[in-house]
């Protein structure tokens, strides 16, 4: 981790040395939810905002969907869930146009989130089942581990079955999003009062996480 970090800010010094490009409005951008890990909430922020200010003043559409992604990443980390739900909208707009779906459903995971952590549970499901609905559709199954736990914890574990033990029996790499799903049949689990095999459910998420160094 370290030696990511070293690397990001050792290419992004580099370029602050040239006039605005399009490498440093990446690096800002690819800095705002960097700094949200440490935390340095206010600093990724500020830093998002500066990726999408050079972004916009040379016209690159996709890059303004991008720090826009961004930027809604290192405001949900800072709890601004109302900016993040505006911020995200704004990068799903865009990112839909340009055709980067990979990217328009994690910038959708930020909005389903936010809406959740503001109690707007139904906006936030009805999101969550289009971004898992997407994702199947273009053969984004990260996308759909990691966006099933919102629509889980929205709905108190409302999640048909079939989906959900699709999500369970894929082969997936991507351990966070492992995590996910598993936290989604926990809630299921205790809705269902389930407890035993919800805290079974649990616990291999967290052992999973762990063992990954997973933190956030």
């Amino acid at each position: 981790k370290l030696v990511v970090l070293h690397l990001h800010l050792r290419g992004m010094n580099l370029a602050e040395r040239y006039p605005p490009t399009a490498e440093l409005a990446q690096f800002y951008s690819e800095h705002a939810p960097g700094m949200s890990l440490i935390p340095l909430s206010r600093r990724g922020i500020a830093y998002g905002r500066r990726s999408l200010q050079i972004r916009t003043e040379q016209n690159d559409i996709w890059g303004q969907g991008q720090s826009l992604h961004f930027l809604a990443i290192a405001l949900y980390s800072a709890a601004q869930f109302e900016e993040c739900v505006d911020v995200g909208r704004r990068s799903v707009r865009i990112l839909e146009r340009a055709g980067d779906y990979w990217e328009k459903h994690i910038a959708q995971y930020q909005v389903a989130a936010s809406l959740y952590r503001l109690g707007r549970f139904t906006e936030a499901a009805q999101l969550a089942r289009e971004a898992y609905d997407s994702g199947l559709t273009v053969g984004d199954f990260q996308a759909c581990g990691n966006i099933i736990e919102v629509w889980a914890r929205a709905t108190n574990g409302d999640v048909p079955q079939k989906i959900l033990q699709c999500e369970l029996e894929r082969p997936r790499a991507d351990v966070q999003g492992q995590a996910h799903v598993l936290l989604a049949q926990g809630i299921q689990l205790i809705s269902d009062g389930r407890y035993e095999e919800a805290v079974k459910a649990l616990e291999q998420g967290i052992q999973a996480t762990r063992k990954a160094g997973i933190l956030n």
